[in-house]
Formats: structure tokens, sequence, C-alpha cells
């Protein structure tokens, strides 16, 4: 396999999926004694893999692949650490030596082509602009609209058709305003939507409305005449690709909210049973004589590299997992 094509460039961003702590193989790695370094060291492989852009091979350049020693200097991994979580990953199916280059497998299948997501982005924006410049064009051709707030009624007289008139603006506005709040489509006026809403029905207005919302968030051009964007949009009604329907994002909402808090509960036990073993482990310590901790002490040291002396705390801390790890089943 040709791992040496021309790069596209580096990639500013890599996809990691939000389950990635549930995921089998990063429990399985979480299990060893390392293996919380063993699952960074995976996540900063990934990331090296995107900057290098060569389709999950990690390349210094065209000719030089990353070693094992590279792989430790560069992203700040003791050479012991380093290789027995390459070899782990290995082991696992997550990353494959090929003629001498480390790749991360099944990189294409869960990472963005570039080359793709750019062409794919020229060809909305020019989708995009034409149907923008098709909507000024024709808003241009229609009269000013006087702001919701500038209205006045035509006449005092309370009649049967003026009150009929002022419930189907207020309906109008009721059902539609809200969609067009925060947007320049505010400034649209009641009279204004009431004739769209009997000309076009209110479900075409609605969906009007709140495409020529999200259109504008997404894009923030600037709309010199909101009333006459709105006009051109209900006669000539072209949804985006992108548009996601009013109901769909609210059950979306509506099923983050959900999750959020089954998270938070979630959370909730599992940093009570966290207390509740930290705990367990500091009465375990204070229970154990001065030539026990001495021992784990001794035994935590032994783990590190010779030229790796952390500071005290960390070696207590090391020391009490040790303990910990040592304890007979009945205690």
């Amino acid at each position: 396999m040709n791992h040496h094509k021309m790069r596209f460039k580096m990639m500013p961003w890599i996809k990691i999926f939000s389950n990635i702590a549930d995921h089998p193989k990063i429990k399985l790695i979480r299990q060893n004694a390392k293996g919380d370094s063993f699952t960074l060291l995976w996540i900063f492989l990934l990331a090296e893999a995107g900057k290098c852009c060569n389709g999950g091979a990690l390349l210094i350049s065209d000719k030089t692949p990353y070693t094992p020693e590279t792989i430790s200097k560069f992203l700040g991994f003791p050479l012991s650490i380093t290789k027995t979580g390459l070899n782990l990953l290995g082991d696992l199916s997550m990353i494959e030596l090929e003629d001498g280059v480390i790749r991360i497998k099944n990189w294409s299948k869960y990472q963005v082509d570039l080359e793709k997501l750019d062409e794919r982005r020229k060809k909305d924006r020019l989708r995009q602009q034409a149907h923008r410049n098709k909507l000024k064009g024709s808003s241009q051709s229609e009269s000013k609209t006087t702001s919701r707030d500038d209205r006045l009624p035509a006449s005092r007289d309370v009649t049967w058709d003026n009150r009929e008139k002022t419930k189907l603006i207020e309906t109008t506005t009721d059902s539609v305003c809200h969609l067009l709040s925060g947007t320049p489509f505010e400034k649209v006026s009641d009279n204004d939507l009431a004739c769209l809403k009997k000309r076009h029905g209110l479900d075409r207005l609605l969906l009007v409305a709140d495409v020529a919302a999200e259109i504008w968030r997404r894009d923030r051009d600037e709309i010199h005449n909101p009333a006459g964007y709105i006009h051109t949009l209900c006669e000539n009604l072209t949804v985006p690709e992108w548009y996601v329907p009013m109901h769909t994002r609210e059950a979306r909402i509506v099923r983050q909210r959900e999750r959020q808090e089954r998270r938070a509960v979630e959370d909730g036990a599992m940093q009570a049973a966290e207390d509740a073993e930290q705990k367990a482990r500091d009465v375990y310590w204070e229970s154990l004589s001065e030539k026990e901790r001495l021992n784990c002490h001794e035994l935590a040291l032994e783990d590190l590299p010779a030229s790796n002396h952390p500071p005290d705390p960390i070696i207590l801390i090391l020391a009490k997992d040790k303990a910990w790890q040592m304890r007979s089943p009945d205690e």
C-alpha cells in the first residue's frame, strides 16, 4: 500500500465518538495497570495522524515514518509506556505496521475525507449564493413595509369586519412571530403576515418563516427588505438540503435534555461509588503498619522509569493504589 501520496493539508480536528469510554477495547485497555496512559496515547496518536493527514499513516515526512522513539519524544510519554502501548494497540487491531509505517486501522471509515468535504462545501456555498441572489433580486421589486411596532389601525370604528380582521392578524402573529423573533424578519408587519397567510395558507407560512429564520441564523446575511424576502420565499420556496424541520429540532432538544438528566443521575451514582471506594482505600491504608506502607512505597517506585521521579504526593498516591491492589479478598 502506498502511504507516500501528497498530503491535502493538516486536519484541524479529528472525530472522536462521545461513547469512546464505553468501547469494549477502551474498557479492556483501561483494565491494565497503565491503562489510562495507554488510552491517552491512543487519543494522541489519532491527533498526530490527523496532523500528518496521510490516511492514518504516521509519517514525519514522505520518507520518514514515526518510530516508538519519536512518538515517545513528540507526545511526551516514557519510552517503556510507548512501546508497551503500541504493542497493546497492535494486539487489539487498533493500529498496524505496514512497510515499516505505523498506521491507524480503519482511519477512512471513521474520519472525514477532507477533499470530499471541501468539494461538498464549495457546492453548498455556490448553491446557497445562487438562491440568495435570486431572493434578493425579487425582493428589491417589493415595496417597503412598515414595522410591526409602527402599525396603526386604519379605522377606529368597531365593526364586525374590523374585529374579524384583528382576530386573523393576532392568530397569525401568535403562530408565526416566535419563529421570526431574533431575526431581521421580526420587522415584518402583522398585516403583511395575515395577507400571506390568507394567500398561501398557515402551514406554508409557518414553513417559510422557519426556513427563512434558519437560513439567516446560518448565513447572517444582511436583509434589506424582510417583507419582500418572506413574500418571495412564499411564492418560490426552495428548502435547503441541510434544513431540519422545527418539530424534529424540538424533539432532539427534548431527547438531549433527557440524556443529560440521565447522565447527571449516572454521574452522581458513579461519584458516590468512587467516594465510597476512596474512603475505603484511605481506611485500609491507615490500617497498615509502617513496614507495610514502606513496602508499598518501594513497589510503586519500581514501576516507574529510573529517570522519572515524580513529587512525593504522587508517589504516595501510587503507593496507596499498590496497597489496595495487593489487599486480600477478605479485607
